[in-house]
């Protein structure tokens, strides 16, 4: 399957002139990744939030996906140290997941979630 960045890419320069682009290796692995381990969440007030979960001895995970997109942050609850995770909540990430993921996933369930969460981020623009 030949998977399709260029608008992503073209879209994360204009956003972040300065800063490196995410390597075609790290998007082809980010979007495998994502297809097993993410939740496209939208919250009832409207937000859209892409969440990434992993336990606390794989959050070296979480760091690496979000220095590679110099996008999100990594959260850790600091009551329980449990299942630290990646979040994008901000417009300008949310474009970029979205322009990085039209298209480009295969799984049909999550292919559906993310289709209705497009469906939310079209609608809010």
């Amino acid at each position: 399957m030949n998977l399709n960045y260029n608008l992503f890419l073209l879209t994360y320069k204009k956003y972040f002139p300065n800063a490196l682009l995410p390597t075609i290796e790290f998007l082809d692995w980010f979007i495998g990744f994502v297809e097993g381990d993410c939740s496209f969440t939208i919250v009832k007030r409207g937000d859209l939030l892409l969440v990434i979960s992993q336990s606390l001895d794989n959050i070296n995970i979480l760091y690496y996906i979000r220095d590679n997109l110099s996008l999100g942050q990594v959260i850790v609850n600091s009551k329980t140290n449990y299942f630290p995770r990646f979040v994008l909540q901000d417009f300008k990430s949310i474009h970029l997941i979205c322009l990085l993921f039209n298209g480009n996933l295969v799984l049909p369930t999550r292919n559906a979630k993310f289709i209705h969460f497009l469906s939310a981020f079209n609608e809010k623009i």
